[in-house]
């Protein structure tokens, strides 16, 4: 994964043919708040650049703890930032 967010991802150096508007399931392993978070769950291919074997993809099946979790990383990520950019202001 490249980037990820509750409703979707977008990912790098995949092997697969896959086309805008491919049903797939898939098998995702993230760092949330610095531990592994893995779910199954199910995709649509909505880009997908084949000479940088890159994808993106919209979530259309993912159990929403998963979700909750993925949001709870994103917002303490977007706290720490600030907190950190706020901190280096003289």
């Amino acid at each position: 994964m490249k980037d990820w967010s509750r409703r979707g991802f977008s990912a790098g150096a995949y092997t697969a043919e896959h086309y805008p508007g491919d049903k797939i399931n898939l098998i995702v392993e993230l760092d949330a708040d610095g531990e592994p978070l893995v779910f199954d769950c199910e995709a649509v291919v909505v880009w997908v650049e084949r000479d940088r074997k890159e994808l993106a993809g919209v979530f259309t099946n993912i159990d929403r703890r998963v979700q909750e979790k993925i949001m709870r990383t994103i917002f303490a990520r977007q706290a720490a930032a600030q907190q950190q950019g706020s901190s280096t202001h003289i």
